[in-house]
């Protein structure tokens, strides 16, 4: 993966808060907008390069991240196993996120990338040494298994749900 999750989502959720973030720092909100630039930015220059080695790219635009590990699923016609503690996420999402109710899983993650190649490891390298967070958050597996481990717990992904911005927006929290 190449990118921190939700951080589109968490930009959005700062501009869209029914109510200020009293209970949080005001640089964090700004500090998530900063980021969701950066990104961005970084996202526009990748998004044409996919290097020498052969790729399965997925560009996720306006989607959470559990959304889009569903349509690769889909379109790569493969299983995967994720591993929740190694996907990229900044303090910011989860601050603002627990603040809010909403859940950075299904949290709009656009300008983020999911890759498969034969050496993510080195993927991720080079896509970290351009500027943008990436780590091997996973694998993709024979059969239809949508996995999700999370310590010694794995589960199985659901369904697409909402994006929590939908949520928000209907004044819904957890």
């Amino acid at each position: 993966m190449a990118g921190c999750m939700a951080l589109d989502g968490t930009a959005a959720a700062v501009e869209r808060a029914p109510a200020p973030l009293e209970r949080l720092p005001r640089e964090l909100g700004e500090d998530a907008l900063r980021l969701w630039e950066a990104q961005k930015k970084i996202y526009r220059q990748l998004s044409q390069e996919t290097g020498t080695e052969s790729l399965l790219v997925y560009r996720i635009e306006e989607e959470s991240l559990f959304r889009a590990l569903w349509q690769v699923a889909l379109e790569w016609q493969t299983g995967f196993q994720v591993d929740l503690a190694r996907i990229p996420l900044r303090q910011e999402t989860v601050e603002i996120c627990e603040c809010l109710g909403l859940n950075p899983y299904w949290l709009r993650s656009g300008c983020c990338l999911l890759l498969a190649g034969e050496n993510g490891g080195r993927l991720a390298r080079r896509l970290r040494e351009r500027g943008l967070a990436a780590r091997v958050i996973g694998q993709l597996t024979a059969g239809r298994d949508k996995l999700l481990i999370h310590g010694q717990t794995t589960s199985c992904l659901n369904r697409p749900q909402a994006d929590e911005l939908e949520r928000l927006a209907a004044g819904q929290t957890r």
